[in-house]
């Protein structure tokens, strides 16, 4: 359901396409609930590869129209729905909510803008955290996900983590000294992830342009985790110099990230 404050979006979505006629099929993530697998060493591609054998399965039903089927994905799984549109024929029609466009080193880039304001950030606290992505990203970039990639990036963490004050660990997202080495050994572990080494080498652009069924993008203009401007735009010339000649962007000014007015939580 992807429940966010008592937010449902997914349930809700999957609600109204079925009351409309739409035959849903949803699946839990790798390794909850009768999923197999394990999602914390799971990629973007294996995501796509989870996502292409729902197709094949629904292929299996007769009660659906194997030559409408679809995909609606959010976030990360807009970037997931292109992935599998743009390697098979089976895709009729994509529904793109908040995708993202860029790379997710220039995501990050394009996020940091809103956390610094939102953090209070100054000038130089903006700078350290521009310096921390942009040599980051290098290492994940230049780097295999082996115990030497890994390594290289744990130095390099460290050494950041080392020089900054208590302030710049708390306006830049690092550990705080209260939380110890088990918050340095979560940050670790999620930046060397194999999804992030995944990630940091993948470039969407291939996938968007080689879309050739019709494509409904919506953007938040609230969204902080994608950003709408610079998606959309992106987007449209991904599409338009690629092989789809059918498609419709919308910007929904006052939408969050989840597709709803912001509301304010106690």
């Amino acid at each position: 359901d992807s429940e966010n404050h008592f937010h449902r979006p997914f349930l809700i979505w999957a609600d109204h396409l079925s009351k409309n006629g739409f035959a849903v099929l949803r699946c839990d993530d790798r390794g909850i609930g009768l999923s197999g697998g394990t999602f914390k060493t799971a990629t973007t591609a294996d995501f796509a590869a989870d996502a292409r054998a729902c197709l094949d399965f629904l292929k299996t039903r007769n009660e659906v129209d194997h030559s409408r089927m679809g995909i609606l994905g959010h976030s990360e799984g807009g970037l997931v729905a292109a992935i599998v549109a743009s390697d098979c024929n089976d895709v009729s029609f994509l529904v793109l909510l908040a995708p993202p466009v860029f790379s997710l080193k220039i995501t990050s880039m394009q996020q940091s803008e809103s956390i610094n304001r939102r953090k209070c950030a100054d000038e130089r606290q903006a700078g350290l955290r521009a310096e921390f992505l942009e040599e980051a990203y290098r290492i994940l970039e230049t780097n295999p996900e082996t115990d030497a990639g890994r390594d290289a990036f744990r130095k390099y963490y460290l050494t950041f983590l080392a020089a900054l004050t208590e302030e710049d660990r708390r306006v830049l997202g690092f550990p705080t000294g209260e939380k110890g080495q088990a918050g340095i050994d979560k940050a670790l572990q999620a930046w060397c992830s194999p999804w992030c080494f995944f990630m940091a080498k993948f470039d969407p652009a291939a996938s968007y342009k080689g879309i050739s069924c019709p494509v409904l993008a919506i953007f938040a203009g609230l969204d902080e985790s994608v950003l709408s401007e610079p998606n959309a735009a992106q987007l449209a010339t991904l599409l338009r110099s690629g092989q789809c000649n059918d498609f419709k962007i919308h910007v929904f000014p006052d939408f969050d990230h989840q597709m709803r007015r912001p509301i304010a939580h106690a």
